[in-house]
């Protein structure tokens, strides 16, 4: 079966890179039927052994225009993750309470890994996370601009 066949809040990114509220990890059917075996687990949303996880603890409160703790955090040791994910022939689910970390942590896995212009990025999360009616603030688009320049 499908996972578009499930009534659930789950959205295919890449074809091994799926995005997902907590109630996912509690669907034992669709995790198999997904191969799914590593979670990026943010904020503690699911407390869970059935995963091989990566727990990301993140203020979203803080200003981080001027911090590097998302850069340092979200962006070198998830890009490792999920590319161990992938090689490993598994399935990623990166399980979320909003939409905004997800967006980051994916964006700087595109950047580096694909041939988009940080302009074609943002875009295409846009749309990949139906963010139509949605802005992100200007300090998560900033992360991925001082993302971007540093792999340039």
């Amino acid at each position: 079966m499908d996972y578009e066949s499930y009534n659930i809040n789950i959205i295919k990114i890449l074809p091994n890179i799926f995005v997902g509220d907590q109630t996912i990890v509690n669907d034992e059917n669709i995790l198999n039927t997904l191969n799914i075996k590593y979670l990026i687990n943010i904020n503690n949303t699911v407390i869970t052994n059935k995963f091989i996880t990566l727990d990301i603890n993140i203020d979203e409160t803080n200003d981080f225009i001027d911090s590097q703790e998302i850069y340092d955090v979200n962006f070198i040791i998830t890009n490792d993750f999920i590319c161990k994910a992938l090689l490993n022939n598994s399935n990623v689910l990166i399980c979320y309470t909003n939409y905004t970390i997800p967006f980051l942590i994916l964006g700087a896995f595109i950047l580096k890994y694909n041939d988009l212009t940080y302009t074609e990025c943002i875009y295409w999360l846009y749309y990949k996370f139906n963010l139509h009616n949605k802005m992100l603030s200007n300090k998560m688009i900033y992360q991925l601009f001082l993302y971007n320049k540093e792999l340039e």
